[in-house]
């Protein structure tokens, strides 16, 4: 289709766009956000809702943009929108992905206040590539549909199913699924093989750890260190935790059927 196109800071399309990116309460009024990031769109285009499509001028439109009205825009519009001082000349504005009652998951990632977005993106990323299959965010952590978290994430969040809640849903999970919880806590027992079947684990703040209602029902576990090194980043303990979890967690179940 012809491309329409919009030469102005003051558009009032491209204010929606700039204030979706910058304000998690507008996100959620509008059940909208917007992605950039030309490989990732590709891999992931076929599973968004697509209300606009922005593309730099002069760029060729991606397959996925056939049948779709596109918006042309200078360089300094995209720049304005995305954030990005340089890009890779497109945005969609899409639908949030809708929430999961995480029914039927095996293996659970819950982050408990995590609060660098970074971090939560990262995480997200690994627990897919992990095959891990549900997770879980607090209301303390950090919004996984922030430009950073989503820039981390690489459109991980729209392929794992997702919730978000308070502290008291966490056991709740557990419970209905059958999950064994774990917590990581560096004053945990040395994670070990035997740490095995359907698992929920919460990694913590970066800061203070996670909170400390949680260490009622769940197990601490840590990753061995040398005396030397007194932590990892929680993103890298995360994916050490989950890798070596994955690798065992179909050898038994903690609550057989009765």
């Amino acid at each position: 289709m012809p491309a329409n196109k919009i030469s102005s800071l003051s558009h009032p399309l491209v204010k929606h766009l700039v204030k979706l990116r910058e304000n998690k309460a507008y996100r959620s009024e509008r059940g909208r956000l917007i992605l950039t990031g030309a490989k990732v769109l590709s891999e992931i285009a076929p599973l968004l809702r697509i209300h606009s499509l922005l593309l730099e001028e002069g760029r060729q439109a991606p397959p996925y943009a056939h049948g779709r009205q596109v918006i042309s825009v200078a360089p300094s519009i995209l720049q304005k929108i995305t954030g990005y001082a340089t890009g890779d000349g497109i945005c969609l504005e899409v639908d949030l992905p809708p929430p999961s009652s995480l029914q039927g998951v095996k293996r659970c990632l819950v982050l408990d206040r995590v609060s660098d977005p970074g971090n939560v993106g990262t995480l997200i990323r690994s627990a897919l590539a992990l095959q891990w299959d549900g997770l879980y965010l607090t209301s303390g952590c950090a919004d996984p549909f922030n430009d950073k978290a989503l820039r981390a994430g690489r459109g991980a969040i729209f392929r794992l199913p997702y919730r978000m809640g308070g502290e008291e849903e966490i056991e709740e999970i557990a419970r209905k699924q059958r999950l064994r919880p774990l917590i990581a806590d560096p004053r945990g027992e040395p994670l070990v093989e035997t740490e095995c079947g359907p698992l929920l684990l919460v990694l913590g703040s970066e800061a203070h750890g996670p909170s400390p209602s949680l260490f009622t029902t769940a197990s601490r576990i840590a990753i061995p260190l040398k005396a030397e090194v007194e932590s990892l980043n929680v993103a890298i303990a995360g994916a050490i935790l989950m890798y070596a979890l994955s690798s065992h967690s179909s050898r038994c179940d903690p609550y057989p059927a009765s």
